[in-house]
């Protein structure tokens, strides 16, 4: 601005003959003071996320769902989609950050984050898996960023659910995979070890499923891939 006012003292003293002829730099420089203040007026848009997000806990009928999600320098952003208000919260209000994979498969992961105030915040995969693994990536890339020692960074199924698949399965390892091949021996007849046999497998589809979803915690610089569809 102490360029432009000099400039038009300049003119101002100069001839008459030399005042009517334009200036061929104050437009520029005028031009290039405007679009500087515009660049530091504008924000970052962020990268948005066509997942589906769901506003606290899921329900059959009444679940509170948003139109994606968008992640920017200084929070999360979306937008109930009944309502069309507009909700943000920053990333120093997440408290924790719970990963879990559904199915044997793997077809299906759920990303849920816990705020100040209990706010629950649900990400589901969809057909479009590469959107959700990009969004928790960059999500948990920017809490690394961001440096924040308070959030708690779990995956997998809570430590009593997963004791509770821990006893159905050694239930179920004792009921129709040992105790089978027992009466088989005590009898010495080979009926009873086809019984084992399904029992075996049965028992094997559980185990996996229990190992797929075995309580971890990590960091947010080392995501758990079993965790992704």
């Amino acid at each position: 601005m102490l360029q432009v006012a000099s400039l038009s003292r300049v003119s101002s003293d100069a001839p008459s003959s030399a005042t009517s002829r334009p200036v061929p730099y104050t437009c520029a420089m005028v031009a290039r003071i405007t679009v500087g203040k515009g660049m530091m007026a504008s924000e970052p848009a962020g990268q948005h996320y066509d997942v589906v997000v769901i506003e606290g806990p899921m329900r059959l009928f009444w679940s509170v769902v948003a139109k994606g999600i968008r992640l920017d320098e200084s929070g999360l952003t979306w937008i109930v989609r009944s309502q069309g208000q507009e909700r943000r919260r920053a990333y120093r209000d997440i408290r924790a950050i719970h990963l879990q994979i559904l199915g044997i498969r793997s077809n299906l992961a759920i990303c849920r984050i816990s705020f100040d105030g209990g706010l629950l915040l649900q990400i589901h995969s969809t057909a479009r898996n590469e959107r959700y693994r990009q969004f928790v990536e960059d999500l948990h890339r920017r809490l690394h960023s961001e440096g924040i020692d308070a959030i708690e960074f779990r995956a997998g199924s809570t430590p009593r659910r997963h004791t509770l698949f821990l006893g159905t399965v050694i239930v179920m390892l004792a009921l129709f995979v040992l105790l089978p091949i027992g009466v088989a021996v005590w009898r010495g007849e080979w009926g009873p070890l086809k019984v084992a046999l399904g029992g075996g497998a049965f028992t094997l589809f559980f185990a996996m499923l229990m190992w797929r979803r075995q309580p971890v915690t990590y960091t947010p610089d080392r995501v758990p891939q079993k965790f992704f569809p």
